[in-house]
């Protein structure tokens, strides 16, 4: 019998001992400790991790997470998980990984609980983002998606960018906390790494045009190849950020 079988061997005779027959989800918590130590110790210096709630739908699950590898920043996807999570973890950053409807977000907007921040990926959605704000007199932080080579949506190039900039800053309401790109193509390309240099390419590009309003950037790799550049609040320097999503759930071994 092989390791990998004889992993497997263990984990069902276990699960037989405690009388579950039923399906469960198991999480075997040396081996979740052990990918975290190995990111952890993977990361650059200054690289920080944010989080796919999603990816670990167990409230317990979720903050053994963020304890072991000291992360406060999470991305969540809809409106519910944005209020789960707020209510989870009060002091989290949270950061939107899709865009929401304007109507899904305006009465968010209009309580005033949670400053998450919101994706916007048009000049349109983020007008209607803007309208909302002025109409409740409500501040509201907002990443801006942009296409690095996936064409699913976001600002197109560096000049689109700079354009929504433009709005974006010359409303008091809002504060542009970002840049958010998703590069997921680039796993399934003819060649993974110069697709991923392409993306990271044009990435910068769309930094440059943020630094050029006078945004400085810093790159936040994600482990599922999204990317997020945040402006560094109220200090020099850079922040750099890092997501996690799936860590140890799906995994036979460690990373």
């Amino acid at each position: 019998m092989s390791g990998h079988e004889a992993y497997f061997e263990a984990l069902s005779g276990a699960l037989k001992r405690a009388g579950i027959a039923r399906p469960i989800a198991l999480v075997d918590r040396e081996r979740l400790g052990a990918n975290i130590s190995r990111i952890r110790s993977a990361l650059p210096n200054g690289l920080s991790l944010r989080i796919a709630a999603k990816s670990l739908p167990a409230p317990g699950l979720l903050r053994a997470v963020m304890e072991g590898t000291a992360s406060q920043r999470l991305m969540v996807f809809n409106g519910t998980m944005l209020a789960e999570m707020a209510a989870f973890a009060p002091a989290a950053d949270l950061l939107l990984g899709r865009p929401l409807p304007a109507a899904e977000a305006a009465p968010i907007i209009a309580r005033g609980e949670q400053r998450p921040q919101w994706l916007i990926d048009t000049h349109q959605r983020l007008g209607h983002y803007l309208d909302i704000a002025r109409t409740q007199g409500r501040p509201i932080r907002i990443s801006l998606e942009i296409d690095v080579g996936l064409h699913r949506g976001g600002f197109i190039d560096p000049a689109a960018l700079a354009a929504a900039l433009d709005v974006a800053l010359a409303e008091p309401l809002a504060d542009v906390a970002g840049l958010m790109g998703y590069d997921a193509h680039a796993a399934g390309a003819a060649d993974p790494q110069a697709a991923a240099d392409a993306a990271m390419a044009r990435y910068a590009g769309f930094v440059e045009a943020l630094a050029a309003k006078n945004r400085p950037a810093a790159v936040e790799l994600h482990a599922q190849h999204r990317r997020h550049a945040d402006r560094p609040p109220a200090r020099a320097g850079r922040d750099r950020q890092r997501g996690l999503g799936g860590l140890g759930v799906r995994q036979a071994g460690p990373l």
